[in-house]
């Protein structure tokens, strides 16, 4: 992995997501003596030559069961295994997510080692299928039928001296509908804006995955709105200075701990647990979120977020005036 330097700007690696990692590390560490460790839950589907899903014999729909790794995939996903563990990438676990769909999720690492390791681990995948005439694609919404793919990321941190954990997670939460635009940085990603996947409103929950943020423990979060189109190191950055601006700020947490699921909640039990506002629906609407985001502009610098956003404003026009099953094909090929 490195840098990208363009001498002749104004500040040195201001247009390097990875560098902007690197400094919110530091201001983490240097600020609240924070250490940050991260692992990722990497969703992907096999398909065949033809862009077909490749499906197991056995046809047994449900979490994590053993069904989906009969016959040749198991092999697969343990030569993969055996390929990361050699690249000194250990892997937490590795099971069927859901018919049809694998999950191998990372061991926890320090934050940027983390993040490098998720970029192999990604390209290693792709390759050891592309060596048995298979593709493993992650892109959001592999098939149009199809369960679509996430790419969660966990965070913990060691317990710190000076601001609490529900000021952390309440400056992720303030800013949610513009870190959407990182973590789902693709015009198909907001296919998983719904309940089981993403989540479809604003909150948090105890070990509640309907939401975009499970608590798994004081200092340990999953962040599930995030897929394989995201610029990892650019995600990671935005949301560590969301958290250290809710820790900076003493940012009140006005959500309440929610372990329901949202959608069997009417709007006045949802409002009890602050869940006023949706998660966004469309790429387009996470990025006017962003646009009218003044505090994220300060954070990762005027020149970055003017390049994203150009970037992304045409990408909203050009894939909206694709076909769904364009869009996929045109996915497919890079994710």
């Amino acid at each position: 992995m490195s840098f990208v330097d363009q001498k002749d700007a104004e500040t040195r690696f201001d247009k390097c997501p990875r560098m902007l990692l690197v400094q919110a590390l530091e201001k983490l560490e240097l600020e609240l003596g924070a250490k940050v460790s991260i692992g990722f839950e990497i969703e992907f589907v096999l398909l065949d030559g033809s862009d077909n899903v490749i499906k197991p014999l056995d046809r047994l729909n449900g979490y994590s069961r053993t069904a989906g790794l009969r016959g040749e995939t198991l092999d697969l996903v343990e030569e993969i295994a055996d390929a990361l563990k050699q690249s000194s990438i250990n892997i937490h676990h590795f099971h069927a997510e859901v018919q049809d769909q694998l999950e191998i999720a990372l061991a926890p690492e320090p934050a940027l080692e983390a993040v490098d390791s998720l970029v192999l681990a990604q390209e290693a995948i792709r390759a050891i299928c592309v060596r048995r005439n298979l593709k493993a694609t992650m892109t959001p919404k592999p098939t149009l039928s199809g369960p679509s793919s996430g790419l969660h990321l966990h965070l913990s941190l060691n317990k710190l001296e000076h601001g609490s954990a529900d000021n952390f997670v309440a400056g992720v939460l303030n800013h949610m509908g513009s870190l959407c635009t990182f973590g789902m940085a693709n015009y198909d990603g907001y296919v998983r804006s719904t309940s089981d996947a993403t989540g479809a409103w604003i909150g948090f929950g105890t070990d509640n995955r309907d939401l975009p943020v499970r608590k798994i423990g004081n200092w340990h979060w999953e962040f599930r709105m995030m897929d394989s189109t995201a610029n990892p190191y650019l995600f990671v950055a935005t949301v560590l200075l969301a958290a250290l601006d809710g820790l900076a700020n003493k940012t009140e947490l006005v959500w309440k701990d929610c372990k329901f699921f949202p959608h069997l909640l009417d709007e006045s039990m949802r409002a009890e647990y602050g869940m006023h506002k949706s998660m966004p629906v469309t790429f387009k609407e996470a990025l006017d979120y962003l646009k009218r985001d003044v505090a994220l502009k300060t954070w990762i610098g005027k020149d970055l977020l003017k390049w994203f956003i150009s970037v992304k404003d045409k990408e909203v026009e050009e894939f909206g005036k694709m076909t769904d099953e364009q869009r996929r094909l045109r996915f497919l090929e890079y994710f």
